[in-house]
């Protein structure tokens, strides 16, 4: 971190958790001094609000890089929410309009309601 006046500025490469406090350290002393703090070359100057913010979203990062990536549940996508629409529509049209339908889109809705399914030799 280097003193420019009333500006300083964060190293942000690090080798180990002692360094990475060390700069935080620092960071915090500059801050409760008054100094405006700019952690990269081309970021902005921050306060002590707006160091708080990029610190928090700093550390969700890294906790999520050691957690890994969320989910990509099947059910939660939005194409498969789009099919589990149009089997509804499937089934309502084959029970209170009488239209004939041979396939539904999803398994849920396949295994559950097959029987209502009409068949090419009928």
């Amino acid at each position: 971190m280097m003193q420019q006046g009333k500006q300083t500025t964060a190293r942000w490469h690090y080798r180990n958790a002692g360094d990475y406090l060390a700069i935080v350290r620092r960071i915090r002393a500059a801050l409760d001094a008054g100094t405006l703090v700019q952690l990269s070359w081309s970021g902005p100057q921050l306060n002590q609000e707006g160091w708080q913010r990029e610190f928090h979203k700093a550390l969700d990062e890294r906790i999520n890089l050691k957690v890994g990536p969320p989910p990509r549940w099947r059910k939660l996508a939005s194409t498969y929410q789009t099919e589990l629409f149009r089997d509804q529509g499937k089934l309502r049209e084959i029970t209170l309009q009488r239209i004939r339908h041979y396939q539904f889109a999803t398994d849920e809705v396949r295994k559950r309601y097959h029987h209502r399914l009409a068949r090419y030799d009928d």
